[in-house]
């Protein structure tokens, strides 16, 4: 009798989770791809135990809460990484050209896998930004508040964004201005933001190189004020340059063969 009304017991709750799923299935708000039915789906097929579990418990208000940046997790031709944007509310979701895009200048930028998966990359639009919004980091799912704006970052087309606890980095973003992606120039922009991703990793021995190898003098602060003088805006666009023919901005002049193999070493190595 017990074994009959534990069957009956667990054969509700069975039925219970499936009509739950059906109601968000048919909940607009719910389905599709870059929502909870989506996602979790999409992480039952693929596997990814881990972000299932985060699906069922992470906060459902977040799902409709405007002050969260959603991300969507894609993985297209070997490559995964985290998209969303900040723009108005019925703003069409991020196009399928757009992240066939992304995903072959990551893939001309040689950018490490591995480093992909953890630095989302959000486009936005600086007309659309509110007070208060966040992003929840995908790998620590913790809040990631918007980056403050002010009139620079309309000569801007990106940020890379690094979010500290107790001056330890622990995440970060890359901010790409919606304006570069309509004009044409994501290559451009995104590629010098992964640069800087790839600079982040550099030790002090190798900064110390790469000022050699740039005739940048001794003394340069890493992150000056005066972005053509910059050595870490510099070391972005020799990425940049490096692997895509694009010219350097910066003021220490064209990149020879001896700093285009010091940077490909490093990319092999952050790559390993």
């Amino acid at each position: 009798m017990k074994v009959f009304r534990l069957s009956v017991l667990v054969l509700l709750l069975v039925l219970t989770i499936a009509l739950y799923f059906l109601i968000q299935y048919r909940t607009k708000n719910y389905s599709g791809g870059n929502t909870f039915i989506g996602d979790l789906s999409f992480h039952l097929n693929t596997g990814n135990f881990k972000e299932v579990y985060a699906d069922l418990f992470t906060d459902k208000n977040q799902l409709t809460n405007p002050k969260v940046v959603r991300l969507q997790e894609v993985s297209n031709l070997g490559y995964t990484f985290y998209v969303g944007q900040v723009d108005y509310p019925n703003t069409p979701n991020i196009s399928d050209d757009i992240k066939n895009q992304i995903t072959q200048i990551v893939a001309n930028a040689k950018f490490p896998k591995s480093l992909l998966r953890q630095i989302p990359i959000v486009i936005l639009n600086s007309l659309a930004v509110r007070s208060g919004q966040y992003l929840v980091d995908p790998n620590t799912h913790s809040q990631l508040p918007m980056p403050p704006l002010d009139q620079s970052f309309l000569n801007e087309s990106g940020i890379y964004d690094e979010y500290s606890n107790r001056a330890v980095v622990v995440a970060a973003v890359i901010y790409v201005n919606k304006t570069t992606v309509i004009q044409g120039s994501l290559t451009d922009a995104l590629t010098h933001e992964l640069g800087h991703a790839i600079g982040a990793k550099l030790t002090d021995q190798d900064w110390k190189k790469f000022y050699q190898l740039r005739n940048i003098p001794a003394g340069t602060s890493r992150s000056g004020t005066n972005w053509v003088l910059s050595p870490t805006e510099d070391f972005a666009e020799v990425y940049k340059s490096i692997f895509t023919g694009l010219g350097v901005k910066t003021s220490y002049g064209a990149v020879n063969q001896q700093t285009k193999g010091f940077v490909i070493s490093i990319v092999n190595k952050l790559s390993q």
